[in-house]
């Protein structure tokens, strides 16, 4: 399972980012339907698998890509690595970049 995490910082913004993988994935032949959640309003998740196989196919990996190559910004999301405390990683993030400031 391929697994990606981003910061809210906008609610209605990530639904339209949702909206968006939604629409790239309907135009995908497989049609993939990837887990997406916003929990605890502050955390977009996004899961990619295909069940028959029991693990990763070459559509979820292109589905990825197309996922990464979204603007981001443009809908208020931040990604994070650690899905459990994605504030404090912002927090840190932002630490070290005044440091280099």
């Amino acid at each position: 399972m391929i697994t990606h995490a981003w910061f809210v910082t906008d609610y209605l913004k990530a639904v339209e980012f949702m909206l968006e993988v939604a629409k790239l994935d309907a135009n995908n032949v497989l049609k993939q339907q990837p887990n997406m959640y916003i929990l605890r309003k502050e955390l977009l998740k996004i899961e990619l698998t295909t069940p028959k196989l029991k693990g990763l196919s070459n559509a979820d990996l292109a589905l990825a890509v197309q996922i990464c190559l979204l603007p981001q910004k443009d809908y208020g999301i931040i990604p994070v690595m650690d899905e459990k405390t994605p504030r404090r990683e912002l927090r840190m993030k932002q630490t070290e970049k005044m440091n280099t400031s």
